[in-house]
């Protein structure tokens, strides 16, 4: 569900250039470091693609990792719905503030998956080919995730 709405709040900004709701589901750190506008500047190249997540609805997602909890309660899911033509691959931070889990983190990139480029001409994508957007606070890595903003 976590995941689910999150994309979907992303994809409503994405669509309408207000990122006030997505603002609004994050940790008062998150809000105090990032602002709705923001926030729609760092997810401006997946608006600007036109990338439709609505399919998020409808699909499974697949972990790439264990969901884990740090010790300070940070909750870290990472991993990607099977779209097409585009896979779409995510990292999610959230901690509980009075009860609910907010959004503290989110990075969201889309690839060609593996399996659907050609054999003879297979090669890794650069960092050109690949698109990602992340709101400040989303960590690909385990470690730095914990710390997700707490450290600027």
């Amino acid at each position: 569900m976590l995941m689910r709405t999150t994309l979907i709040a992303l994809n409503q900004a994405n669509f309408t250039g207000n990122y006030t709701v997505l603002h609004g589901l994050g940790t008062p750190a998150l809000q105090a470091k990032n602002s709705s506008a923001q926030l729609g500047i760092a997810f401006t190249s997946l608006r600007n693609e036109g990338l439709d997540l609505s399919p998020v609805l409808v699909l499974s997602p697949e972990l790439t990792e264990s969901p884990t909890i740090s010790p300070e309660g940070v909750l870290r899911l990472a991993g990607f719905f099977p779209t097409k033509p585009q896979r779409t691959s995510f990292v999610m931070v959230f901690q509980p503030v009075a009860g609910k889990w907010l959004l503290d983190g989110l990075s969201v990139t889309t690839s060609r998956p593996p399996n659907d480029a050609p054999a003879a001409t297979a090669q890794p994508q650069s960092a050109a080919q690949e698109r990602s957007k992340a709101a400040p606070g989303a960590s690909p890595s385990k470690s730095e995730a914990g710390k997700a903003d707490k450290a600027k």
